[in-house]
Formats: C-alpha cells, sequence, structure tokens
C-alpha cells in the first residue's frame, strides 16, 4: 500500500484517501457496525410516514379537526423536516458528523415519545414539528457517513442496504396499526405513537457506543491531524481484517499531507449554501432541487393521502370504513403498497454499480415509469386490485429513484459542503411534503385519484432534469465530480516530493 501511495503523486488525479479505503481498510464489519444507528434511523422514518397518515383521520374525528388543520398538521411535520435538514448540513460540516448524529437522535426520542401524552391539536402540531426537526437533522447524515466511510465500489449498494430498513419501518407500523386499531379513522393512536418513538431511543444508544467521527471529514474540513484520525482508521481495519497491519508511519504522512492539502482548498467553504449555486454546483443544484422536490411530493404524497382516499372510494362503493372485512382489505392493501418497496430496494442493489444502469440513468428510467404509472392510477378510480398493484408500482419506482439519489448526491459535492449539499437539497424535498396536503386535499375534492395528475407532472419533470445533469457518480473518487482535473493535484504532488 505504501508503493501504491507513493505511484499516486505521479496520477493524473488524487486518490489518496480513496484508494487508502478501498485497498488496505476496505469494506466489512466496520462499516456495518458504524451504520449501525443508520439503519434504525431510517426504520423510525419508514415508521414515520405512515404514522401520522395512520393518526390523523382518528384525531380529525377525535378532536374534530377540519380539513385545513389536517392539512396543517402534515405540513409543519415536513417543515420541520426541511429546517432540520439545512440544520444538520450546518451543523455536522462545522461542528462534525458525529455530534450531530447523537443529539439529533436523542431529540428525536424525547418529541416523539412526548408526543404520546399529547391532549390536543396544539400540542400535537408543536412536538410533530419538532419531531420532524430531529429526524431532518440526522436523516441526510446518514448517506454523509456512508459516502465517506464506505470504498467506492461499495457505496451505492451499501446504501441501498442501509435504506432497506425504511419499507420495513413502514410495514412494522402497517402490523400494529391493524392491531391497535379498528378501522382507520378509529383506533389506539397512541399506542401507535409510543411504538414509532422506541426507535430514536435505540439509534441515540447506538450511534453513542459504535459511531466514529468519519476520518475523511477529520483529515479535509478540520486542522485535527492528530492520532484520532489513524485510531479511528486502524480500528475500521481491525474490524474488517483480524490481520490488519496498523498504519505506518509513511502512510500516517501522506494522509496528513492530503488532509492538508485539502483542507487548504476547502476550508473557506465549510458549510457555506452559497457554494451550492457558484460555478458548475448553480445548474447542478437547481435540478437536484427538482428531482428531490418530487420525492417527497410523491412518495410522501402517495402515503399521506392514501387512507384518505380508500375513505372516499368506500364512501362512494357504498362501504362502512369499521366492516372487519374492509379494514383487512384496507390494511391489506397498504401493506402491500409498502411492500413492494422491498423488490425495488433489491433491483436497485444490483444496479447501482452497474455502469450501464448507475446513478444517472436508472432516476430518468425509475422518474418516467413513475409518470406513466400516476396516470394509470388517475384513470382507475375503484378500491380493485388493480389499483393497489398501480400504487405499488408508483412507490417501487419512487422508491428506486430514492434508493439512487442520496448516494449521488453525496457524491457530487465536496467534503466541505457534502451534508449541507444534501441538507439543503433534502430541505427542499421537505418543502415537496409542506404543501403536498394541502394540493392533496384539494385534488381530491376535485377527484377521488385526482391526486395523481400532480404526482405525474412532477414525475415527468425530474425525469428530464436527470436527463440534463451531464454525468454519473458510479465508482467516481469523491471531491472530483466538478473538476476536470483536481485542483489538487499539482499543489499535492508537490507537497508529497518533500516528503
Amino acid at each position: 500500500m505504501e508503493q501504491q501511495l507513493i505511484e499516486n503523486k505521479n496520477n493524473k488525479h488524487n486518490t489518496v484517501f480513496d484508494d487508502f479505503l478501498e485497498n488496505r481498510i476496505k469494506h466489512g464489519w466496520a462499516q456495518i457496525l458504524i451504520a449501525s444507528s443508520f439503519y434504525i434511523i431510517w426504520l423510525c422514518d419508514g415508521g414515520e410516514s405512515l404514522i401520522v397518515a395512520f393518526v390523523l383521520p382518528i384525531i380529525k374525528k377525535e378532536w374534530s379537526l377540519t380539513d385545513s388543520q389536517m392539512s396543517l398538521v402534515g405540513s409543519l411535520i415536513f417543515l420541520g423536516w426541511g429546517i432540520g435538514a439545512i440544520a444538520c448540513g450546518q451543523f455536522s460540516d462545522r461542528f462534525g458528523r458525529r455530534k450531530t448524529m447523537i443529539y439529533g437522535c436523542f431529540f428525536q426520542f424525547v418529541f416523539g415519545f412526548l408526543s404520546t401524552f399529547c391532549t390536543g391539536y396544539m400540542q400535537f402540531l408543536l412536538l410533530r414539528g419538532l419531531f420532524g426537526f430531529a429526524n431532518g437533522l440526522v436523516n441526510p447524515l446518514t448517506s454523509t457517513y456512508i459516502s465517506e466511510i464506505v470504498p467506492k465500489s461499495n457505496r451505492g449498494r451499501f446504501f441501498v442496504h442501509v435504506f432497506n430498513a425504511f419499507p420495513i419501518g413502514e410495514i412494522i407500523i402497517v402490523i400494529f396499526a391493524a392491531i391497535f386499531f379498528s378501522s382507520l379513522d378509529s383506533g389506539n393512536w397512541r399506542a401507535l405513537l409510543f411504538i414509532g418513538s422506541i426507535p430514536g431511543l435505540l439509534a441515540f444508544l447506538s450511534s453513542i457506543y459504535y459511531l466514529i467521527e468519519s476520518p475523511r471529514y477529520q483529515l479535509c474540513c478540520t486542522s485535527n491531524t492528530s492520532e484520532e484520525v489513524f485510531a479511528n482508521l486502524n480500528y475500521m481495519g481491525k474490524l474488517n481484517n483480524e490481520q490488519f497491519e496498523p498504519i505506518t508511519q509513511t502512510e500516517k504522512e501522506y494522509l496528513k499531507e492530503w488532509g492538508k492539502q485539502n483542507y487548504k482548498i476547502q476550508e473557506k467553504k465549510i458549510g457555506d449554501i452559497k457554494e451550492l449555486f457558484r460555478g458548475k454546483n448553480y445548474l447542478l443544484t437547481l435540478k437536484l432541487m427538482m428531482m428531490w422536490f418530487s420525492l417527497s411530493f410523491v412518495y410522501y404524497g402517495i402515503v399521506f393521502i392514501l387512507p384518505l382516499m380508500i375513505l372516499q372510494m368506500r364512501k362512494e362503493e357504498g362501504f362502512e370504513s369499521n366492516e372487519s372485512e374492509s379494514k383487512s382489505m384496507d390494511f391489506f392493501g397498504i401493506f402491500l403498497a409498502c411492500f413492494a418497496e422491498i423488490p425495488s430496494n433489491m433491483l436497485a442493489f444490483y444496479t447501482i454499480e452497474n455502469p450501464k444502469f448507475g446513478r444517472k440513468n436508472s432516476m430518468i428510467i425509475c422518474y418516467g415509469i413513475c409518470s406513466i404509472c400516476c396516470i394509470l392510477c388517475y384513470f382507475n378510480a375503484s378500491l380493485s386490485g388493480f389499483f393497489f398493484f398501480l400504487v405499488g408500482c408508483v412507490k417501487f419506482f419512487i422508491n428506486f429513484s430514492f434508493c439512487t439519489i442520496f448516494p449521488f448526491t453525496a457524491e457530487v459535492y465536496i467534503t466541505a459542503l457534502r451534508t449541507t449539499g444534501i441538507g439543503v437539497n433534502n430541505s427542499v424535498c421537505r418543502f415537496g411534503g409542506v404543501i403536498m396536503p394541502w394540493i392533496s386535499i384539494l385534488l381530491l375534492e376535485v377527484g377521488v385519484t385526482g391526486p395523481f395528475i400532480a404526482f405525474a407532472i412532477i414525475s415527468a419533470l425530474s425525469a428530464l432534469s436527470a436527463y440534463t445533469i451531464e454525468k454519473d457518480t458510479t465508482n467516481i473518487n469523491l471531491d472530483t465530480y466538478n473538476n476536470d482535473e483536481n485542483d489538487l493535484d499539482q499543489t499535492m504532488i508537490q507537497e508529497m516530493n518533500k516528503l
């Protein structure tokens, strides 16, 4: 490995840390253990996406809420998520990944748990908004961490692996909702909120015990060249291979010099939101914003509106929502729509590192097919198996886009802006969720499947945005996407030659 590091100083592109991670640290139990809290966070995120959709019809009856009050609950949660995502970028890029993750998980549990004891609308509104903020603090960090601690040959697949927890979280909540609820608009909603708060506590404990600071962040975005960086790398190497030989002094010098030069270049850009809209980042960020916006608008739009849509269809077809037969069909239909995401993740796992598909082509295809399926849903306004199949297809392909856009976004921005970039785009995604309840409920009044027209248009625009993106990031070295030649190389070569 030392010889390879020496050879790197004559390479066109700077790959010192990327090659060290790929060839010395490698991929294995270290990444899985460090990411243990990430699995739980996505489990919680998946559950939360359905909890509010299940709870709202019940508290509407219990507290006599208007449609506007219902929409405000959904909007405030997404607004909290969006503000939290922006704060995540500022905190983690400036003060560290690990601290932000630990505090975010703690407050996520606290606000989620306190929501169980709400006695009125305003309490519920405030606590769910704060819960959304805490969740927004931790969600973007998962993809940042994965991009920085996982070798480039496994980054995409590992994220999909972690993302599998999302549909599992949804399925768990569907099962508990079927147990606690007598129908879609009556049941023990407090018990469901309590179940949903537990993952936050588990993620907090896991982060304290297993999460380490990102070594790449320590080298690139801090002036820290202490032994803590190399202790973390040695820890990862030992977990992945019992015969791992500790980092040599020569390797330390090369890594220190690589970090020093990166820090010089990136120091003034750390956490600077304005950098996302300068130079080559400008159009790229705008296109990503369009694609991120559609994810939340379409995905959470379906999750939010589906129970209300089912209730309205049942009324139009003359069924009572509390009949045991209709309850079984309703929950089973929602279950199938959630289960459709698992094969979506499996397909993404096998295509995301394939150069023929990769990140870019996958997003073009998935957004396009999603738009077509939404149009078909609009013209099939009945509680039939075919309708639920089409809804499952929409979730299949929009979920596939989720799996690819997270690693893609993490790979296009430099380390100093990585979480800021993901956070800002994630906040735009959540903004889609802020306006989604208002538009969805409005279109629901126009027609029972009216919201699917909006979903189709937004998905088509996202497919166009993905098509116009310049290049893919599959197997790319981090910090090089917007550079024809890494501006670090020449400085790096000069400094390496001095060693």
